[in-house]
């Protein structure tokens, strides 16, 4: 089944930030979004239609853990 929306984990200066897509990221993203995009959740239609605030608390942010070399996302929740 197709997704009928996403929820977009976006790192922003105070943190990682929920966003309600209808498309996914383009997969040839500038290096800004590579960067910038934490998890992407593909959402079926029942939960595209939930407000934001419940989907983030639904599928938390991935952990953002910052290294002098690079920032090391964990995935963890997109293995379900």
């Amino acid at each position: 089944m197709a997704a009928a929306g996403y929820l977009i984990w976006v790192q922003n200066p105070n943190g990682p930030q929920p966003q309600k897509w209808a498309e996914p990221p383009p997969a040839i993203a500038s290096d800004y979004w590579k960067h910038r995009v934490l998890a992407t959740v593909p959402l079926s239609a029942e939960d595209f239609a939930q407000p934001l605030d419940y989907l983030a608390m639904k599928y938390p942010a991935p952990e953002v853990v910052e290294t002098e070399a690079k920032t090391v996302i964990d995935h963890a929740l997109m293995d379900d």
